[in-house]
C-alpha cells in the first residue's frame, strides 16, 4: 500500500550513483511510512527537465531505501542539492481509480418491489414483498455477488438449478450467490453461512 506526504520539498544531502539503493535528504516532512507501506518520490534537477522517481521502502532518519526507475522513469546519478519532491504519480492516480472502480462494484443498494434486474458487476442487496424473478444480465469478465435471507426479506425464493441439481435455500441463513462471466461460461459458486 502506498502513503503520502504533504508538500515534502527536500534535497540531497549527498550525491547518489545511478545504482545507489539508498539516499539521503535534508528534511523529511510529515513523511512516515506504516507496515508494509511505501511511498513514491521524484528527484529533479532545478529545471525540471530531469526527473527519476523512485519508491521508498524504508526509511530510518533522513536516510531512504529506495527502489529505483520507477514508472518507466531511467536511473541516473543526482548530486548534492537535487531536488526531492513528494508529487503525485501516474501510477497513483490509477490506484486510486482502480480502487474507486473496486468500491463501486461492491457497493451495496437496494432494491424493492416483484422484479429485480441486475447491475453488472456490483454487490446486490434484494428485498422484496413477494415472488422475486432476478433477471442476471453479465458482460464478460464480470462479477456479480448476491447475498440472501429468505426470512429476513419475507420473500418466495425460486428454486435454482444448476447443472442438473437445485440448490437448497436454508431458512434464517445468509446464502452467497457468486456469478461470474467468462467467455461465454457463467461460474456460479453457491455458500451457505454456517
Amino acid at each position: 500500500m502506498h502513503t503520502w506526504a504533504n508538500n515534502m520539498l527536500t534535497t540531497l544531502s549527498a550525491g547518489i550513483t545511478a545504482s545507489a539503493t539508498s539516499m539521503t535528504v535534508a528534511s523529511m516532512g510529515d513523511l512516515v511510512l506504516g507496515v508494509n507501506e511505501t511511498a513514491f518520490l521524484t528527484l529533479q534537477n532545478d529545471a525540471a527537465s530531469l526527473y527519476e522517481i523512485v519508491k521508498v521502502t524504508e526509511i530510518s532518519g533522513l536516510t531512504l531505501t529506495i527502489q529505483r526507475a520507477q514508472e518507466g522513469t531511467t536511473a541516473q546519478a543526482w548530486e548534492v542539492g537535487a531536488i526531492v519532491v513528494a508529487a503525485q504519480t501516474k501510477s497513483q492516480l490509477i490506484e486510486i481509480r482502480d480502487g474507486i472502480a473496486r468500491i463501486k462494484k461492491q457497493m451495496w443498494f437496494q432494491v424493492t418491489g416483484s422484479a429485480v434486474s441486475s447491475v453488472n458487476g456490483q454487490k446486490q442487496y434484494l428485498q422484496a414483498a413477494s415472488a422475486m424473478a432476478l433477471t442476471i444480465d453479465l458482460q464478460d469478465g464480470e462479477d456479480m455477488v448476491l447475498e440472501i435471507n429468505p426470512a429476513t426479506f419475507n420473500v418466495t425464493l425460486p428454486s435454482i438449478s444448476w447443472r442438473g441439481s437445485v440448490l437448497t435455500w436454508f431458512e434464517n441463513k445468509w446464502h452467497t450467490l457468486t456469478l461470474s462471466k467468462r467467455g461465454s461460461s457463467l461460474i456460479c459458486w453457491w455458500e451457505v453461512e454456517p
